[in-house]
């Protein structure tokens, strides 16, 4: 062959070995962890969360998470919430964690089943962390009280309540947290029914209600966290108000280069 194409097949193999050096040079580990599939009707590893003692705390029985409440006792908006303490999980660069449940019956328009993750020196009491919110109306991200990444409540958020899975994916990237958040259908083989991203940066972000306080992201170390939130509407209460859960999962992938 002329020099030419000789130097054309020689720098073709340069080329391929350094795409698959950087192909190699690129690991991925992965966990998954089942944190309770509540079938054993005990609750262990949780620690509940109320304002008004012994009001709105869950109970595991029938094999689920099951959170009811009756009209809010201060006439306003009120949430119970459980953490699972015995396994806090580390938000990292390099690193994504994503939180998974089911919500197998929810209520009505306001109210509100949420999966979140609330940094270990955040009161669940706060809501200072990344959570997904759902009722049948309304779909938030949000990081803390009336702070929201995204607040859907149009036809896109007018979905399904019940036998739904919610999903909240935590990446960091470059000192960020890109947070995914979506809505499956478990009756039509887990069929997005909605999805959104947000991103949380150092600096202070544009939210679409309240203020970006505190600015920084939250990377720490963080509790999976269960809410149900209850939004009361005086002239149209409900009877109960509940979030039944079931199958918690945490799945964490780290990026090694």
């Amino acid at each position: 062959p002329s020099k030419q194409s000789l130097f054309r097949c020689i720098s073709g193999w340069i080329r391929s070995g350094f795409a698959i050096a950087a192909v190699a040079s690129l690991s991925l580990s992965v966990q998954a962890k089942v944190l309770d599939n509540f079938n054993d009707n005990t609750k262990t590893g949780w620690t509940d969360f109320t304002f008004v003692p012994g009001f709105g705390l869950p109970t595991e029985a029938g094999g689920q998470f099951q959170f009811k409440q009756n009209v809010s006792p201060s006439g306003g908006a009120i949430f119970s919430a459980s953490q699972k303490t015995s396994d806090p999980f580390e938000l990292k660069e390099g690193r994504s964690i994503e939180y998974r449940v089911d919500v197998i019956k929810g209520g009505g328009a306001d109210s509100f089943a949420i999966l979140a993750f609330i940094p270990t020196a955040n009161s669940p009491g706060t809501l200072g962390g990344y959570g997904l919110a759902k009722s049948t109306t309304d779909i938030l991200i949000s990081k803390g009280i009336n702070k929201y990444f995204a607040a859907d409540d149009g036809p896109a958020a007018n979905l399904k309540q019940d036998n739904v899975t919610l999903v909240l994916n935590l990446k960091v990237r470059g000192g960020s947290v890109i947070i995914n958040a979506k809505v499956l259908d478990k009756d039509a083989n887990n069929a997005v029914l909605w999805e959104k991203t947000a991103v949380d940066s150092a600096a202070s972000d544009v939210l679409v209600t309240g203020k970006d306080d505190p600015a920084a992201p939250f990377i720490t170390s963080g509790y999976f966290t269960l809410y149900l939130y209850q939004d009361l509407d005086k002239s149209a209460p409900e009877n109960p108000y509940q979030a039944i859960y079931d199958n918690a999962e945490v799945f964490v992938t780290d990026e090694a280069v």
